[in-house]
């Protein structure tokens, strides 16, 4: 049997984590999660993982016109609870990975919540310019204002 077959039957989906499983009992009895942060959930990749370095899983591409195509190489996610440097590393790894995904959130989050006090700055200024106008006491208007806060 060669290591790497020119043919791949097995083809596995990125789930929503991030993350491929992997199961081959000639390789490991419990199944292999590999981290695929670089990929989108629900992209379907044939799948190698060589018997003699079972954290690494070979991916290719799917696609019906781009079928065979060598995409990544990805590594295990799971360590040796054991093994107290691999966990730390293991967790630094989860940090950043962590933090390459909200990323893009983040900057989303701030641009909204910036636009949201602009806006309730500008209506603030419109009622106040409204109610200037009128003879109405400070107490009402503060009463408005408070109100278009809740």
């Amino acid at each position: 049997m060669l290591l790497y077959p020119a043919k791949r039957d097995k083809v596995e989906v990125v789930d929503k984590s991030h993350r491929i499983v992997f199961q081959d009992k000639d390789i490991s009895p419990s199944p292999l999660i590999f981290d695929a942060v670089k990929q989108e959930p629900g992209d379907a990749f044939e799948v190698v993982c060589n018997p003699l370095v079972p954290d690494l899983l070979f991916i290719y591409d799917a696609r019906a016109n781009r079928r065979g195509a060598w995409v990544d190489v990805l590594k295990c996610a799971t360590v040796s609870r054991a093994d107290d440097a691999a966990v730390k590393e293991r967790m630094a790894e989860a940090q950043r990975s962590k933090h390459r995904l909200l990323t893009p959130l983040v900057k989303l989050g701030d641009r909204l919540t910036e636009q949201r006090v602009a806006d309730a700055e500008h209506n603030n200024a419109v009622i106040l310019a409204h109610h200037a106008g009128t003879a109405q006491d400070e107490a009402e208007t503060d009463r408005i204002l408070m109100d278009s806060f809740e």
